[in-house]
């Protein structure tokens, strides 16, 4: 792997670095502040065949809905995540060897993001790294606030975490991602 890697494209994007097994800081490196599953999030999870997964995972709250929104967050219990280190609290999903799920059952930012150190690493690629990066921000920002208009109009306060509303909201999110062919 070269310092940063970019495999795939659009929403499906992922960016890896050679620098996050090495993190300068923090053994479990941006995993001890995941982001949140956006609508966005969920419902590109669903789309690539997670709906069971995503709801085995709520059931086992892994990942739990947050009061009064329309996202679910990662559970985040501490344990030492280096040889011999303190107990810090970061994502369920991580282990010693790095992330446990795949990239089609991430939030889109665990996909995308890399610091400004692994960007400085590979300083060449930079700037083409950084407009890649906020292409991705500002699809998956303007996709969420479609998909959240979608959901109150269609079901207002009854929107659920359940495999019909997961369902409906997989297709919603494929019919924009075919809409947006620019990122």
């Amino acid at each position: 792997m070269r310092q940063l890697d970019v495999i795939g494209s659009g929403p499906d994007t992922v960016v890896l670095s050679g620098l996050c097994a090495r993190c300068p800081y923090s053994a479990g490196g941006c995993c001890v502040a995941p982001p949140r599953y956006d609508l966005s999030d969920v419902a590109r999870v669903v789309a690539h065949g997670g709906r069971d997964w995503l709801l085995a995972q709520l059931a086992a709250k892994r990942i739990r809905q947050a009061e009064g929104g329309y996202w679910l967050t990662l559970a985040r219990p501490k344990r030492p995540l280096g040889e011999g280190g303190p107990r810090e609290a970061a994502c369920v999903f991580l282990t010693s060897s790095g992330c446990s799920i795949a990239h089609e059952q991430k939030p889109a930012t665990c996909n995308y993001y890399v610091c400004d150190a692994a960007v400085a690493e590979d300083a060449a690629q930079a700037p083409t790294r950084r407009e890649a990066h906020e292409r991705l921000v500002q699809f998956f920002v303007t996709l969420d606030a479609k998909l959240h208009e979608q959901v109150t109009n269609h079901w207002g306060d009854a929107f659920a975490f359940d495999a019909p509303h997961l369902d409906w909201l997989a297709e919603q999110y494929r019919e924009q991602v075919a809409a947006f062919r620019g990122i």
